[in-house]
This record gives structure tokens, C-alpha cells and sequence, in this order.
């Protein structure tokens, strides 16, 4: 907040400065409700494809454009496969603007007869795979992908290169995922 109050700042450094910051106040509402094992506020009442919106709608602010679409009927997934799903195109979004320097992000949610899949793509500045996605060298951020993915029975593709950008695709069967529901509902 001090820097941007700074005189002279370029547009595009308030900008950048302005998404970081958004993004510094909803990981910390994030992070209050993971301490106390909460949902996350933006699924209370929502489905999956809502929540996305909806933190779209916060972090889209400044030089970088973020899309979202929903394809399909919206299937009545866990509140664990939701917030983990959640989850995951947080820390997408986070590391392409963050890191990837990206202008433009695409997130597309479908819901297929037997799998939910979430494709998250950046024209960022990408990176090589090979290095990043080494068992022993992999990133904190990237290793929570697959280790959310594999705890909904799902899996996760990275595919990426210098200077080409970043696509991400998350699928979870949805047999496993389904809201259970008892004899009293």
C-alpha cells in the first residue's frame, strides 16, 4: 500500500502492484479459514463453477485478463473435490502472474458423463518442464497440484516451455467425488 502511494509510479507497476496486493489480502482470508480447516468462503452456498467466478471476479483486476467458462451440467461434486479444485486454480493463477508474468489466463471447468476437467491456460513466460517438474526439484506450488489431484483420485498434466506459455489440466473422476448423500435427505 506504501508503494503504490509512492509519485511517479508507472501504470503498469501500480497494476502489478494492485493485483499483489489483492491477492496478499484473500490468501490471508484463505489462510485464517485453512487454520481452522473452514471452507473457503467462496464455495459456501456455490458450486464449483460459482467459486471460480467469483475468484476470477477478485483477482482480475489490472494488466492481467482472466476467463472463465463452465461447460457441461454442473455435477454435485464433495465440498473436498471442490476446495481442492479451488485450490489448485488458485496456486495456477498465482504462479502465472507471479511468476510467469502472464497477460492473459483462460480457466475452462467441464463437467463430462463420468470426470470433472479443468484446463488453465497462460500466455505467460512459461518454463522448462523438465527441470521444474524433477521428483527431487520440483516447486512447493506444483507439488501441491499433484498431491490435491491425487488425493480426489485425479490426476494432473503440465505442460509448458519457455516463452510459450503454461496449460495445466486437472481431472478427477466424478464417481469417487460425488456429494453423498444419506437415507434422510
Amino acid at each position: 500500500d506504501a508503494t503504490m502511494r509512492l509519485d511517479g509510479l508507472p501504470d503498469y507497476v501500480q497494476s502489478r502492484l494492485d493485483v499483489a496486493r489483492r491477492m496478499v489480502s484473500f490468501t490471508r482470508q484463505e489462510v485464517q479459514h485453512a487454520v481452522w480447516d473452514l471452507e473457503s468462503p467462496l464455495l459456501q452456498g456455490n458450486q464449483l463453477g460459482d467459486a471460480l467466478r467469483q475468484l476470477v471476479q477478485f483477482l482480475n483486476h489490472g494488466s492481467t485478463s482472466i476467463e472463465t467458462e463452465v461447460n457441461g451440467v454442473p455435477a454435485s461434486l464433495s465440498q473436498s473435490a471442490m476446495h481442492h479444485l479451488l485450490r489448485i486454480t488458485q496456486e495456477a493463477i498465482t504462479n502465472a502472474v507471479r511468476h510467469g508474468c502472464a497477460t492473459e489466463i483462460t480457466l475452462v471447468l467441464s463437467y463430462v458423463a463420468e470426470f470433472v476437467k479443468l484446463v488453465i491456460t497462460d500466455n505467460g513466460t512459461g518454463f522448462d518442464s523438465s527441470l521444474i517438474l524433477e521428483p527431487k526439484r520440483g516447486h512447493f506450488g506444483i507439488s501441491g497440484l499433484h498431491t490435491r489431484a491425487s488425493q480426489m483420485g485425479g490426476t494432473v498434466e503440465i505442460k509448458s516451455a519457455p516463452g510459450r506459455g503454461t496449460i495445466i489440466t486437472v481431472v478427477v473422476p466424478l464417481e469417487t467425488n460425488l456429494t453423498k448423500h444419506t437415507s434422510d435427505d
